[in-house]
């Protein structure tokens, strides 16, 4: 036998025992399949010239590349037979495996399958390449055969330090078709994995399957409102003061902020902090949005609401110091850890969040559990006092209406978007123009068959 077919066969065999293995773990990953530690790498701000004055007048603020896919940290899975070990960032903001490099030609259970290619455009970068399968190890959890890119043209992702990125999204989100959270649970029997973000220096981890007692004790449930990014509905508030209610909240392991929309960034940012220290917050050169660390000393607690559960975010959560970057006045400098993003999208709970909580995440019944992380207590008196303040308060009315986007705004990027509405547009015109022409004519003769009744009306147009 060749060594073709020898490679053909033993993957037909891995194939056919896929429905064994996954019968093996139990149905809807009754019991913890796997674990992956993740490793993160410590946050540097990029800075590019002088920081400007903070503006809340207007303007769509853009965050610099490092927000992006760097946060919860990545981790090593298995690729081909003999396994190739790559890092790759685990993001519940995508749908899709892409990983370089690999090597087919060195692993017998590979194959190019439909002869395509895939090209997978995130917020910042793009990955283009060739669609092969092969084998793929998580952990432990094994998918005989997964479809992934494997990239051969990588752009703006020069200083990245992965060799991929394994999404955990939904399908809808897929650029190729197949998707790992799909095959996990079709090959694998594992449909649910929990996030567990820990602080810095310190060891966070992926659980894929039902993780243990102490883990899901305490978890309460939301479902999925919108099956692209693991989607929930909730409220944002500051202190007292309700920025948005039932809008809709996204969480994604491949962000590293919380990301809004600019009008909702700017009205949240008149509640966290007095005027007069606004006035002293900058942006870098690069987008990204940064005050004094003392300034946390007198800035609100932030609670994400989501059912009848509360999730504060205290002052020390929003701030995070610069290692060598000083104010004007050589005080610590801090980057905020809310920054303004896309309206298209929906609001992205990022690393700041996840890592003050327990996230289950649960495909088989399309839902996630939140709890608080026992050990994310309010940090200073400050942040205690405002708590204990805020719980005997009421709510305001929402400042804002709820953030709710549609899937089609979600899947088009907005110059997209924009170049639609612009064809729609002329499209509409050509339409109409065969009717407007023959407008006059047909006004005319309504004018003829009926007597006038008062008044004429004023022109629609004034004169020229």
């Amino acid at each position: 036998m060749g060594a073709s077919a020898l490679r053909r066969s033993l993957w037909a065999a891995a194939l056919l025992a896929a429905p064994a293995a996954a019968a093996g773990r139990g149905r809807l990953g009754a019991a913890a399949a796997g674990e992956v530690l993740l490793r993160r790498v410590r946050r540097q701000a990029a800075r590019a010239g002088p920081p400007a004055a903070l503006s809340l007048a207007g303007g769509e603020g853009a965050i610099a590349g490092s927000a992006n896919l760097c946060s919860s940290g990545f981790g090593d899975i298995g690729l081909g037979t003999p396994e190739q070990r790559v890092a790759v960032v685990f993001d519940t903001g995508s749908s899709d495996l892409w990983v370089a490099p690999f090597h087919p030609s060195r692993s017998i259970t590979s194959g190019v399958g439909s002869q395509r290619s895939a090209r997978i455009k995130y917020a910042i970068g793009v990955v283009q390449g060739p669609v092969v399968t092969d084998r793929l190890d998580i952990g432990g959890c094994v998918v005989p055969a997964q479809e992934f890119v494997l990239a051969s043209e990588i752009g703006q992702m020069d200083n990245r330090y992965f060799d991929g990125v394994l999404g955990l999204a939904f399908p809808r989100l897929s650029h190729t078709g197949t998707t790992p959270l799909a095959q996990l649970g079709a090959q694998a029997g594992v449909h649910a994995f929990t996030v567990l973000i820990e602080s810095e220096g310190q060891d966070s981890r992926i659980i894929f399957g039902e993780p243990g007692h102490q883990i899901r004790e305490g978890l309460v449930y939301a479902p999925v409102v919108q099956q692209e990014w693991w989607t929930l509905e909730g409220s944002i508030a500051i202190g007292s003061t309700s920025l948005c209610d039932r809008s809709y909240l996204a969480l994604d392991t491949g962000t590293s902020y919380i990301l809004l929309p600019s009008t909702y960034f700017r009205a949240l940012m008149r509640q966290l902090l007095p005027p007069e220290q606004l006035d002293e917050c900058r942006q870098s050169g690069l987008g990204q949005w940064g005050c004094p660390c003392d300034f946390r000393h007198s800035a609100q607690v932030v609670y994400i609401l989501v059912g009848e559960s509360r999730f504060p975010l205290f002052p020390e959560d929003l701030f995070r110091e610069v290692t060598g970057v000083l104010g004007a006045d050589g005080a610590a400098w801090c980057d905020l850890e809310v920054q303004p993003g896309s309206g298209a999208l929906p609001l992205i709970l990022g690393d700041t969040f996840l890592r003050t909580v327990v996230a289950h995440f649960d495909a088989g019944n399309a839902s996630v559990g939140l709890k608080s992380r026992a050990d994310h207590r309010p940090p200073s008196q400050h942040a205690r006092a405002l708590l204990e303040a805020d719980a005997g308060r009421p709510r305001t009315a929402p400042l804002l209406p709820p953030h709710v986007v549609s899937s089609w705004a979600v899947r088009w990027p907005a110059w997209e978007l924009l170049l639609a509405s612009a064809a729609c547009g002329g499209l509409l015109g050509l339409l109409a123009a065969p009717l407007l022409l023959r407008l006059p004519a047909c006004c005319e003769r309504c004018r003829s068959r009926r007597a006038p009744a008062g008044p004429g009306l004023a022109p629609l147009l004034p004169p020229a």
